[in-house]
C-alpha cells in the first residue's frame, strides 16, 4: 500500500519483519516497516508526515482488534527531491491472553495481521488524513521464533529442578519436554501428547519406579483411599500416561482417539509438573541419604 497527497504517491509501505522483546508483566511485539519515499516534484511546501497509533487486527475472519502498535517515531521520514529508503519501528504490547487467543486462530501454521497506518500530512496550512494498510504476513518459523524472542511459554512447562546425580535422566526429560513444547507451539498436537507419554514412561523407568507404579495399577479403592503422597502422585502419572495412550499407539482403534489444542495443552502441564515434582523429589531424597 501507500500514504499519499491526494493521488500523488508519497512513500510505499511494506512489511519488513517482527520481532519480540522483552515487558515486564507482558509480551512485546516490533514490527518493522519499510517506506520507500518517492521524489517530490511539486511547487509549494513539502509534504510533512506525521503518524499516530496503528490499530493491529488478524487479517482472517472477522478484522478481529489485536491492540494498538505506536510509531518509535512521530515523523518517520521527510520528503524531498531525491527518493530513498527507510523504516520504521511499531511497539505493540501484547498480553498472555491474546497470544492465547492468536494461537487457537492459527492453530500451529502461519498466520496474518493487518497494520493500519495512521496519521496526518499537512502542507503548510492544508491537511489530510493518512489510512494505509499494511498486511503483515508470518510464516510459522518467524512466528515462533517471535514468540520465544518475547518470552511466551516459558512458564508453561515450569521450572524443572535436575537433580545432578542422576545421569542422562535430567537432559533426556527435559530435551523431551522441551521437544513436546515445541510440537505444541508447532500445531502438532497429536505428537506432543505422545511425546508427554514418553517423558512419564521413561521417568518411571528412570526412577525405578516400575514396580511402585504396578502397585498402584493393582491397589483396590479401599487401598487408594490410604495412599501416600507419593502413591497419589503416582497415581496421576498413571492416569495421565493411560490418557495419552491414543497419541502413542498409531494402531489404537476408537471413536474418539483426536486430540486437538486443548487436550495438548492440558497434557503438557501436567506432565511438566509430574515431571518437575518427582525429579525434585528424587534429589531431595538423594540428599537426604547422602547426610545420613
Amino acid at each position: 500500500m501507500s500514504i499519499s497527497w491526494g493521488n500523488r504517491v508519497i512513500a510505499d509501505t511494506t512489511f519488513k519483519g517482527l520481532h519480540g522483546r522483552q515487558v515486564v508483566g507482558e509480551y512485546g511485539g516490533r514490527f518493522s516497516i519499510g517506506f520507500e519515499v518517492k521524489n517530490w516534484t511539486e511547487d509549494g511546501p513539502l509534504p510533512h508526515v506525521a503518524l499516530s497509533h496503528a490499530p493491529v487486527t488478524l487479517s482472517s475472519g472477522l478484522q478481529t482488534l489485536v491492540g494498538f502498535a505506536v510509531p518509535e517515531c512521530v515523523c518517520p521520514f521527510n520528503a524531498g527531491a531525491h527518493s530513498y529508503s527507510t523504516a520504521a519501528l511499531f511497539d505493540l504490547v501484547l498480553t498472555q491472553r491474546t497470544i492465547e487467543g492468536i494461537e487457537v486462530m492459527r492453530g500451529g501454521g502461519d498466520i496474518s495481521l493487518s497494520l493500519k497506518i495512521q496519521g496526518l500530512i499537512s502542507r503548510a496550512e492544508a491537511v489530510q488524513q493518512i489510512r494505509d494498510e499494511v498486511t503483515c504476513t508470518i510464516g510459522q518459523s518467524d512466528w515462533l521464533r517471535f514468540l520465544n524472542e518475547c518470552g511466551y511459554g516459558r512458564s508453561m512447562l515450569f521450572e524443572i529442578p535436575l537433580p545432578s546425580k542422576l545421569d542422562a535422566a535430567p537432559s533426556t526429560t527435559q530435551e523431551a519436554l522441551l521437544r513436546a513444547r515445541e510440537q505444541f507451539l508447532q500445531g502438532h498436537y497429536q505428537e506432543s501428547i505422545g511425546t508427554c507419554r514418553r517423558v512419564l514412561e521413561s521417568l518411571t523407568h528412570e526412577l525405578d519406579q516400575s514396580s511402585e507404579l504396578e502397585t498402584v495399577k493393582r491397589a483396590s479403592r479401599e487401598e487408594r483411599q490410604s495412599m501416600s503422597i507419593t502413591g497419589r502422585e503416582l497415581a496421576m502419572r498413571l492416569a495421565a500416561i493411560n490418557y495419552s495412550h491414543p497419541a502413542h499407539h498409531a494402531d489404537h482403534r476408537g471413536s474418539d482417539t483426536s486430540f486437538d489444542r486443548l487436550d495438548a495443552s492440558m497434557l503438557l502441564g501436567v506432565t511438566a509438573s509430574l515431571a518437575a515434582t518427582a525429579l525434585s523429589r528424587h534429589r531431595s531424597a538423594n540428599r537426604s541419604n547422602g547426610s545420613t
